[in-house]
C-alpha cells in the first residue's frame, strides 16, 4: 500500500477538493480525500479505473493511497473536515491540459474516442467534461469517475433501476467523442464489452483492498455487475 508523505497543495475548487501529494513511492499524485458525504466515491473511482484497464483505455496511473493523521495535521488540511484512511490518487501530469477540440484533433489516440464514449455509457458516467479529459504529450487521458454508477451515494435499488434504463443523457463533450468516433468502432466496443467474461469482472471485485471503508462495500459492489 502506498502512503502519502507530504501535502503539496490543493489542486482546484470542487466538491471532492483534490489535493496534490508526494507519496512513499516518490511519485506525486492528485488525491481525492475520504469524504463521508460521498460514500461511494472511492469505490466508484477504483472500479471504473479497473474496468477501464480491462478495455485498455487511456487512463493515468492510479493507486489507493493511505493518508495518516500525522500527514493531515502537518498540512493546511488540518483545518478541514478530512479523515485519515484510504484516499484515491492518480499520477500527477504536470504539463497536461484540459480538453479542447483544437488540441484533441492532433492527439495520436483519436481512434479510442469510440471506446471512451461507450465506456461512459456502460458505467453510466454523465460527468465527462473538459477537465475530465486530459491531453498530455498528444494523447487523451480519462480521469475522474467518482459520479459513475448513478452517483456518489448509490445503493442497490438505484443500480437495479439503472440496469432497466439504457438511456443516459450525454453532454457536449460526450457529443464530441461521438461525433469523431468511427461508427463501426462504436459497434465493435459494444461487442467487446458484451464479451467480457464473468471471471474478469469478478477479478475486479476481488481486487478491491479489503480494508477500511472498502471492506464494508464489497458485498454491495456486486449490484454494479
Amino acid at each position: 500500500m502506498i502512503h502519502a508523505i507530504k501535502h503539496i497543495k490543493q489542486m482546484r475548487k470542487g466538491r471532492t477538493e483534490p489535493q496534490l501529494m508526494k507519496c512513499s513511492n516518490q511519485k506525486i499524485y492528485v488525491v481525492k480525500p475520504l469524504n463521508l458525504m460521498y460514500k461511494r466515491s472511492l469505490v466508484n473511482e477504483y472500479i471504473s479505473y479497473r474496468l477501464g484497464n480491462l478495455l485498455n483505455l487511456p487512463l493515468p496511473e492510479y493507486n489507493i493511497i493511505t493518508i495518516s493523521r500525522s500527514v493531515l495535521m502537518a498540512s493546511p488540511l488540518s483545518e478541514k473536515n478530512f479523515r485519515p484512511g484510504l484516499w484515491f490518487g492518480t499520477i500527477y501530469k504536470r504539463n497536461a491540459k484540459g480538453f479542447t477540440a483544437d488540441l484533441a484533433i492532433s492527439c495520436k489516440n483519436l481512434d479510442q474516442l469510440a471506446s471512451m464514449f461507450i465506456f461512459d455509457v456502460w458505467i453510466h458516467n454523465r460527468d465527462r467534461h473538459k477537465d475530465h479529459v486530459l491531453i498530455d504529450k498528444n494523447k487523451l487521458f480519462l480521469i475522474d469517475h467518482d459520479k459513475a454508477f448513478t452517483g456518489r451515494n448509490w445503493n442497490g435499488e438505484k443500480l437495479i433501476q439503472q440496469s432497466r434504463n439504457a438511456n443516459m443523457k450525454v453532454n457536449s463533450h460526450h457529443k464530441y467523442l461521438l461525433h469523431y468516433s468511427d461508427k463501426m468502432n462504436l459497434y465493435r466496443e459494444i461487442d467487446r464489452i458484451s464479451k467480457l467474461k464473468v471471471t474478469e469482472l469478478q477479478k475486479v471485485i476481488h481486487s478491491i483492498p479489503k480494508v477500511g471503508v472498502l471492506l464494508k462495500m464489497i458485498k454491495e459492489v456486486y449490484y454494479i455487475f
